[in-house]
Order: C-alpha cells, then sequence, then structure tokens
C-alpha cells in the first residue's frame, strides 16, 4: 500500500484546518500550533472514522480497503532552559521583608556606634569616662577651678624633713692624675703589691691608698707607705649632716628604708676602719672583737636594701648601689679570716671602707 504525506495547517480566528496530501512517503505528522511540535504514533482508523475536509486537493475517495493511516496526535513536552540565576516569579513577601529589616537594622547600629565613638573621644565633659582607653591619663584642669588646683598644689608642696647622718675620714692620698689611664697604670701597680689603691671617678683623678676615722690611725698607715717608697698625704673627707625636704610620701620610704640601711652601713665603716688601720700599723689585726657586730649590722642591711634602689631618685640609684657593694667587699674579705687575716686581706677592706665614703658622699649629693 502506498504511503502519502499528509500535512494539517491549524489556523487562528476559527478558520478550518488545511489538510495537504503529498507524494512524498512520510513516518511522523507534526503540528505548529502557538510553538508547540506535537508528533504520534500510527493508528490505522476505520474509513468510517475517517473525516476529510472537503478541501482535499486528491479527489478521489478513499476505499475501505485501502484506508489511508492517521497518526494519532500525541503532545510531546518540552523543557525550557532558562538563563542562570533567572527568576521569573515574584519574590515571596517574608523574604522582601527579613532583608528590609536586617537593611534598616545595620544603619541603626552603625549610627548607635558611631556617637558612641565620638563620645569616647572628643567629649566635652570635664571627667573622662572610665571606659574609656584613656582613663589613665590626666583630665586638663577647668579655668573654672583655679582655687581647686592651687589648694591642691599646697598640699603636694607640704614637706618634712629628714636628717641623713655625716661620715668623716682621713683618706690617704697618693696622688692626682690628669689623665684617667695614668691612673689606672698606678693603681694596677700597687694592687700587684699587696696594697689597697682606688681612683676617684672625677678629673683630677686621686689615688686614694687607705682610710682612718682618725688622723693617727690615718697617720700609721701613711708611715707604713712611705717606707715603701711611697709619696702620700692625708686628706680630710668629710660629709657633713644633711637634712633633705622630702614629701610625706618620700619621707616615709627614706625612714622606714634609706635612714636605717645608712646608719648600719656607717656602723659597720667606724668598726672595721679603727681594727683594720691598726692591724696594718703593726697592731692586733685579728677582728674578732667587732665581728659580732658587723655581721648583725650586715643582716640588716641585706634584708632593708633589696629593691629599695626602686624607690629612690634616679641619679641617686648608682650611688646607693655603690654603697652596698662597697659593703658587701669589706664583709666578705673579712669573713676570710676573722682571727687571723692576712695583710693582703685587711687592705682589701680598705680599698671597701674608701669606696663606701666616697658612694656615701654621691649619695647625699644625689638625694640633696
Amino acid at each position: 500500500m502506498e504511503k502519502k504525506r499528509i500535512t494539517i495547517r491549524f489556523h487562528q480566528g476559527g478558520r478550518s484546518p488545511t489538510v495537504q496530501i503529498g507524494d512524498q512517503q512520510a513516518d511522523t505528522v507534526s503540528r505548529e500550533v502557538k510553538g508547540e511540535e506535537v508528533t504520534g504514533a500510527k493508528k490505522k482508523l476505520d474509513a468510517d472514522k475517517l473525516a476529510v475536509p472537503t478541501t482535499l486537493e486528491d479527489k478521489n475517495p478513499p476505499d475501505e480497503s485501502d484506508a489511508p493511516w492517521v497518526w494519532g496526535m500525541e503532545r510531546e513536552e518540552s523543557v525550557e532552559w532558562g538563563k542562570p540565576y533567572s527568576y521569573k516569579g515574584l519574590p515571596d513577601k517574608k523574604t522582601v521583608r527579613s532583608v528590609i529589616l536586617s537593611i534598616v537594622g545595620a544603619v541603626l547600629l552603625g549610627t548607635l556606634m558611631g556617637f558612641l565613638v565620638l563620645s569616647l573621644f572628643f567629649s566635652s565633659e570635664s571627667d573622662i569616662s572610665t571606659r574609656s582607653i584613656d582613663s589613665h591619663l590626666p583630665t586638663t584642669p577647668n579655668e573654672a577651678e583655679p582655687s581647686q588646683q592651687k589648694t591642691a598644689e599646697k598640699e603636694e608642696q607640704k614637706t618634712a624633713t629628714l636628717k641623713l647622718p655625716a661620715l668623716s675620714g682621713i683618706m690617704v692620698q697618693g696622688g692626682t692624675y690628669q689623665e684617667k689611664a695614668g691612673g689606672e697604670q698606678a693603681v694596677h701597680q700597687l694592687r700587684s703589691e699587696g696594697w689597697a689603691a682606688v681612683m676617684s671617678a672625677d678629673s683630677p683623678h686621686r689615688l686614694l691608698l687607705g682610710i682612718g676615722t682618725e688622723k693617727d690611725d690615718a697617720a700609721a698607715l701613711a708611715s707604713f707607705y712611705k717606707e715603701n717608697g711611697q709619696t702620700v698625704i692625708l686628706k680630710e673627707h668629710q660629709v657633713k649632716e644633711t637634712t633633705l625636704s622630702l614629701s610625706e610620701k618620700n619621707k616615709e620610704v627614706m625612714e622606714e628604708s634609706i635612714a636605717p640601711v645608712v646608719k648600719e652601713g656607717h656602723r659597720i665603716y667606724a668598726l672595721v676602719a679603727k681594727r683594720t688601720s691598726q692591724g696594718l700599723a703593726g697592731g692586733e689585726r685579728s677582728l674578732q672583737p667587732v665581728w659580732k657586730d658587723v655581721e648583725q649590722s650586715s643582716k640588716k642591711v641585706s634584708s632593708l636594701a633589696k629593691g629599695m634602689e626602686n624607690d629612690l631618685p634616679q641619679k641617686a640609684r648608682d650611688p646607693f648601689i655603690q654603697m652596698m657593694q662597697s659593703l658587701d667587699q669589706v664583709v666578705q674579705s673579712g669573713q676570710a679570716n676573722v682571727n687571723s687575716p692576712e695583710e693582703s686581706m685587711l687592705w682589701q677592706i680598705q680599698e671597701g671602707l674608701i669606696r663606701y665614703a666616697l658612694a656615701y658622699e654621691k649619695f647625699v649629693a644625689a638625694v640633696r
């Protein structure tokens, strides 16, 4: 049986469809209505069910035995692919409301934070907020409060007095040097002989060889050096009693710590200077008669002086540390042999006493 292509065209506006039967063989029937494509499987219909419009170009009526094949119509669903992130529907009302509320909340929060920052850094109030990073800074006094400021200044100016004791001695001086290098060379030479030698820090540099609390003791030391070919003179070393003007707070610190340390240090100086100068002049060398008192004073100094330099003015710290180091040299040298110390140990003690006297002089000048 010969198959023919049947084309059915549908028109808008209620017009009847047009059917065209071609000469070519076809397996599908297509229909276009508003852009949709319809395909179907073949079905054989009875001749009496076939209705062919009068507009068919083929005028020969179909025979029942030669009934044409009519294609059944089936709708083929198609999938339309849109552009990425395209959204054809309207957004949900709840979503829109949430977005609006988030934006409004962010604006309000930012405004509030801005005002808080401005109030912290640019507040016109006289008192700085304790929550501010500048709370530790002193506030600028207002011009309207001059009386309060003057009152505070007067209270700060209230002072108390504290007396630092005097320290006296007779130095055995070997000479002076304008150049530090020359003085250091002389010190090295004298120490190699086992004698005491200390050079003062300030120019002209004095070469100090011994110290006595009394003139006779110092004269005995001078005689020893003269017998050994050294040219020496006696020089008085005097640190007068000094009255310090301090604030109430500083007075408490000085009375509780500095004054007791100075008192005990002077006691060690007086006890040991007498014994060593006499021992080096040919007298008894034993330190036993005074050593118990020396140890008691040394323990008091050690317990009181810990960390004390932090309470002192900056320029007084180094002289105070030198005082403590000098007392350590005196005590440690004497502990080597209290009953019968060697001559070299007595000279080392003399060196410590000289250093203590020089350091105390600088300390008083620094705190005055």
